[in-house]
């Protein structure tokens, strides 16, 4: 540190003697090269370290001469040189105090982490966040917790590297918190936490050089111990555990986790356990499995369904072919198939038990048929795997087994006092959602959402606290990870932090919120919208009602406003605002409209050829831009394409809507939904909440000026969010330095088939892609009940199938005509025969023939929907988009892309759209008739939620 002083004196010198060879200011002085200046130059400069450049060599610099201020001064806003004791201290950050520059453990990036080691450094004319702030490494500021950007991932290097030398990081958290010295490892001592040649690593090792650095609030071990990195702990060379093999690491819990781990496990569906005891030791890395040889291998070179010759690749099901049904007859079969799962081989049966499969007469006895239930051969009778065993001592020979076997409860499951295996946790009526017994759970810090961030100085837990008299209060508690909101909810870190305004806590309630606009007609306990029960979004607490900034208040502090029945206010007639149910049926109609519309012009512009898209999708960011559309023309095209009158019919209705979508029961529908903002900017309070509570959607900085990271980071997301069915959709070149904001979202479906087809009746045949030209396709067949119908005026066959749980069903109209798909198209836009269509389904006796398939689509967004009467969001001058971000300027669409991606086969359907825009500047008895429904030729699809159209296309035979 000495020598860094003196080279900055030196510096300082050289310029003071230097002549003035030009003019210069008022405390100004002429210097050669201002370039290697190590002092801040301007008040903004202060308090942050500035870096010194090399003095010159050989006179050359890499700079041009000119004036500077004179020591002690520094240039105002204005540029002109100023007392620096007269600029705002620390750069102008009131949350900053005169310190050395460092923040070490106090970067928003270091919330939540161990204290690490800190560097003994102090830069001259540095500043350090005031206590209970954080340094926010996007913008350079102190920070609340709850104040710090997204994606602080540039945490200091000294940070980083001392999180590697776990003895120290913890001493500091236990000096600073617990009082305990060392992280509570009573075999360390104070000291630089290097630990040099006391790994136990270096066991026998000559010892080697080692790096002169000492880190604040160090610990070392002491004499004759050594720190195993596998546990951080200093430990006897005895007690060090074994270093891992080849592709091996390290884990506290080998016996955790829901993925095989030897190869003799893939093919068969595994639980997912919690371990009463968890072991410690080396497992295989990730895409790796232990071989019957001990080593760990690529999982792809592992043999096939666990090395059992007796099965082969399938659904892991072997519905009716296990050794305790293959004797009753036919069963009924989940319509459900495992990934990596196996069945047995014609003629085999799944042994539940030794979980391979064997001839009928090899079955092991007995079978296991009660839930939770498997079977082992040397069962521990002591102690007693039973809820009352809980919290009991048996004095027992090590753990005692039986040598007859026996059905016993799995792992994690222990029998309550009916005899059934129940999960351990059940059995102390911790049935909470997250939730989980404990007999001694921790006080301190408090496991609230509100102690996140917080530091706390909690007492030292005894070493034995079980053994302490009064010490241990059993109780429910949130399992790791989790923490309690404030209406007593155990819910992730992530969902705590989605709502950290005062009086606000997220939670998976119902459908409406107290809000001082509408709390006269509904809030929290008088809602109209009763059949939403899982509504996951910020709430406010009670006897609080949200404000018109989204801030929760005091309900008796909320203004009314008693000529108006809406928070845009009414016309002052008599009528009363539409009731919910009344504006979602309008949503669903429109989306109806839209969709049938939006599929015609996709369909003329892409003639004979497949597509598929997901319109509805489309109207969330409509629905989000219309929000903050100022009244005209743009609004009233946003507001006739989403059917709706005003913008707090949006507010009402998309957030029931879409919480309904995702509570689905036996199909997966998911919608997420992200903004990317461009860094330099910042969305304003109102955007950013209407967006996370409207829609969903979390915002998230981004550097449009990298715009090869900036694609990255957004295909990253995109792909997540699709189960990887959709990439790389968006490219560098559509962002430039005009780029404020992109919003992107996303809707994927999975469902089986009610009844599902069967493979081996799927044969290659004909498909007819005009009246003279064929291909070949798989065509997939089965004999069944479905709602079918033959429409004279669309001149078509119209034919459902169902997905399981019924509720959801894919469509197809097929043309009598094999080129009239266009026609069908056109006709299909209107509503009114769409639905007309839908009623003349009735249940019949049908042999259906349909191509299995998958398709994938990219649409311009602003092509379609300028052709839906959607123009004016895409000129800046005629958007008037406003309230989005801080700052006022003019905003428009620049661009908007969907990309989508079906896929249809024996199983069922998945699919998946995303958008992004850009921002710039009961059944009947089936009669005796039996239809042929062959789809051999183009035809037109829809997937529905009942009559709301989530995806469409066609199916050309490409």
């Amino acid at each position: 540190m000495f020598k860094m002083f003196f080279l900055i004196a030196i510096a300082a010198n050289v310029f003071l003697l230097v002549s003035t060879t030009e003019t210069c200011g008022e405390n100004e002085v002429y210097v050669d090269c201002p370039d290697t200046v190590c002092e801040p130059q301007k008040c903004s400069e202060l308090g942050f370290p500035v870096p010194c450049l090399a003095i010159p060599v050989n006179g050359t610099c890499p700079g041009d001469p000119g004036c500077i201020c004179e020591t002690g001064y520094v240039r105002n806003e204005c540029g002109i040189c100023i007392p620096s004791k007269d600029c705002p201290s620390c750069g102008g950050d009131e949350n900053a105090t005169a310190g050395c520059g460092v923040n070490c453990n106090k970067h928003c990036s270091d919330i939540g982490k161990e204290p690490g080691g800190c560097i003994q450094v102090c830069y001259p004319n540095a500043c350090d966040c005031k206590d209970g702030y954080y340094l926010d490494d996007n913008t350079g500021k102190c920070v609340l917790p709850n104040q710090c950007t997204k994606s602080n991932h540039n945490s200091q290097e000294t940070s980083s590297s001392s999180n590697s030398t776990s003895t120290s990081s913890s001493s500091a958290s236990s000096n600073n918190n617990n009082g305990i010295s060392c992280g509570g490892d009573e075999n360390a001592k104070p000291g630089c936490g290097v630990n040099c040649n006391r790994h136990c690593k270096d066991i026998g090792k000559k010892p080697g050089a080692c790096i002169l650095v000492c880190y604040e609030n160090g610990c070392d071990c002491k004499p004759g111990y050594y720190l195993d990195d596998n546990t951080g702990k200093c430990v006897l060379p005895s007690q060090c555990t074994l270093p891992c093999g080849v592709n091996e690491v390290y884990s506290n819990c080998t016996n955790a986790g829901c993925e095989p781990k030897t190869c003799a496990e893939t093919g068969i569906p595994l639980p997912c356990d919690q371990p009463d005891e968890c072991l410690k030791g080396c497992i295989c890395k990730s895409n790796y499995l232990r071989a019957d040889n001990g080593t760990c291998i690529p999982r792809d070179q592992c043999p096939a369904c666990g090395g059992d010759p007796n099965a082969q690749p399938g659904c892991g099901v072997n519905c009716g072919r296990l050794c305790s049904n293959y004797n009753d007859g036919p069963v009924p079969c989940p319509l459900i198939c495992n990934i990596n799962g196996c069945d047995c081989r014609e003629g085999y049966v799944f042994d539940e038990n030794l979980k391979k499969c064997v001839l009928p007469e090899d079955c092991s006895k007995p079978i296991c048929t009660g839930p939770n239930e498997v079977y082992d051969d040397h069962p521990i009778i002591c102690p007693p795997q039973t809820c009352d065993s809980i919290g009991k001592s048996y004095s027992c020979p090590s753990r005692l087994t039986s040598s007859k076997g026996a059905c016993v409860c799995r792992k994690g499951y222990l029998r309550n006092e009916d005899g059934k295996c129940i999960p351990k946790e059940d059995c102390h009526k911790c049935l909470g959602q997250n939730e989980v017994y404990d007999p001694c759970p921790p006080i301190c810090p408090p496991q609230t959402c509100d102690a996140i961030g917080k530091s706390y100085s909690c007492p030292s837990i005894p070493t034995n606290p079980t053994e302490v008299p009064g010490y241990c209060k059993p109780a429910c508690r949130c399992k790791p990870g989790y923490y309690r909101n404030l209406i007593d909810q155990c819910i992730s870190k992530k969902d705590c932090l989605k709502c950290t305004g005062p009086h606000e806590y997220f939670s998976c309630g119902g459908a409406c919120d107290n809000v001082c606009a509408t709390i006269k007609k509904q809030n929290q306990t008088h809602c109209p919208i009763i059949n939403i029960t899982c509504n996951r979004k910020c709430y406010c607490e009670a006897d609080y009602a949200r404000n018109v900034n989204g801030t929760c208040i005091p309900i008796d502090e909320c203004e009314y406003d008693c000529t108006s029945t809406s928070i845009e206010g009414s016309t002052g007639g008599d009528d009363e605002e539409d009731d919910d149910e009344e504006v979602q049926n309008r949503l669903i109609q429109g989306n109806t409209d839209f969709t049938g519309n939006f599929l015609y012009e996709v369909i003329k512009k892409n003639p004979l050829t497949s597509v598929v898209m997901s319109p509805f999708s489309v109207l969330i960011p409509l629905a989000q831009l219309a929000l903050y559309t100022e009244p005209g023309n743009s609004y009233d095209q946003l507001l006739n394409t989403l059917n709706l009158k005003s913008k707090d019919e949006i507010r009402r209705v998309f957030p029931a809507l879409i919480s309904s979508l995702k509570s689905q029961e036996e199909a997966i529908l998911d919608l997420a939904a992200k903004i990317y903002v461009n860094k330099q900017y910042q969305l304003t309070d109102n955007f950013e909440n209407d967006s996370r509570d409207v829609f969903g959607a979390e915002a998230e900085n981004i550097d449009f000026s990298k715009p090869e990271q900036a694609a990255d980071t957004i295909n990253a997301w995109i792909e997540k969010e699709t189960r990887e069915l959709i990439k790389n959709v968006v490219s560098a070149d559509m962002f430039s330095a005009y780029t404020r904001l992109v919003l992107t979202n996303v809707i994927y479906f999975l469902g089986n088939w009610q009844k599902q087809f069967n493979p081996n009746d799927t044969k290659t045949e004909d498909f007819h892609i005009s009246n003279t030209d064929t291909v070949q396709v798989p065509l997939m067949y089965q004999k069944g009940v479905f709602r079918y119908a033959e429409s004279k005026d669309l001149n078509c066959k119209i034919l459902e199938i169902t997905y399981k749980g019924g509720n959801f069903s894919y469509i197809a109209f097929l043309p009598n005509d094999v080129d009239g798909y266009n026609i069908v198209a056109e006709k299909i836009r209107d509503p009114d025969v769409f639905n007309t269509a839908l009623d003349l389904l009735k249940y019949e006796t049908c042999y259906l023939y349909i191509p299995r398939h998958e398709i994938t689509t990219g649409i311009d967004l602003v092509d379609i929907l300028q052709k839906v009467n959607v123009t004016d969001i895409f000129d800046t001058k005629k958007a008037d988009l406003s309230g989005i971000l801080t700052n006022n300027e003019e905003l428009g669409v620049s661009a908007a892309i969907q990309r989508a991606n079906i896929k249809f086969d024996e199983t069922g359907t998945e699919a998946a759209a995303v958008n992004v825009i850009i921002v710039g500047t009961t059944s009947a008895s089936p009669p005796e008739t039996v239809y042929t429904f062959r789809a051999d030729h183009p035809f037109i699809f829809y997937l529905l939620l009942e009559r709301n159209p989530l995806f469409c296309g066609v199916y050309a035979g490409n």
